[in-house]
């Protein structure tokens, strides 16, 4: 019995050295994978100032962007906002892009969208997703000739905002993601006529992203 005891107690012991070991070999291996070299740190520093500065120049082009919205803003057909640090988004009514139950931007929309585009400059980290929204009306007997639903209308409009910072503004097509929602995020009741107007939207999301490749 009392051989018995000794060897558990053994084998206890030995365990106990293994656990510690164990520890002690992990600490060594995890305060290796936390050490940076000159270099890393280097690398790290310039990747945080990068980021700041995009993040500063994504403000001013806020502010600039709010400025040039004055008008539309206070008719409340257009709203500038930041979502957290490093991004915002531009809410801009059909009424301001598309002429009357068209997809085709109007005169107004285009000024608009040239003066965004200027802001926006050509910085490849500062991406911007499109997106189209509609009311819960189906498309109009003249639309339904060629789009289907709300879900394609809205991306067609979504793509001709697109088409023309390309096209026009050449700003670089890797910058730039389109999206159509339909009906499906409403900001208003679609009830009513002014409800249905307000759904009626593009918003443009700005976001401190990486570099294009």
């Amino acid at each position: 019995m009392k051989q018995r005891m000794v060897g558990i107690r053994i084998a206890l012991v030995v365990l106990i050295l293994g656990l510690l070991s164990g520890c002690h070999t992990l600490s060594d291996k995890e305060y290796v994978e936390v050490k940076k070299t000159p270099k890393q740190i280097k690398i790290l520093e310039q990747n945080d100032f990068r980021l700041e500065q995009n993040i500063e120049n994504l403000g001013k082009a806020v502010d600039q962007m709010r400025k040039d919205l004055q008008d539309h803003i206070n008719n409340k057909d257009a709203s500038v906002e930041t979502v957290g640090s490093d991004s915002a988004r531009v809410t801009l009514q059909n009424k301001v892009l598309f002429g009357n139950g068209s997809t085709n931007l109007s005169r107004e929309g285009k000024k608009v969208l040239a003066r965004f585009a200027k802001n926006l400059g050509d910085d490849p980290s500062l991406q911007v997703k499109i997106v189209g929204h509609t009311d819960n009306l189906p498309p109009s007997a003249r639309l339904r000739t060629r789009y289907l639903d709300n879900w394609e209308l809205s991306a067609v409009r979504a793509a001709s905002v697109a088409r023309y910072l390309v096209w026009e503004c050449h700003i670089d097509p890797k910058r730039l993601t389109i999206v159509g929602k339909a009906d499906n995020v409403p900001v208003a009741s679609n009830a009513t006529a002014e409800g249905r107007r307000q759904n009626r939207r593009v918003e443009l999301f700005l976001t401190v992203g990486k570099k294009a490749k």
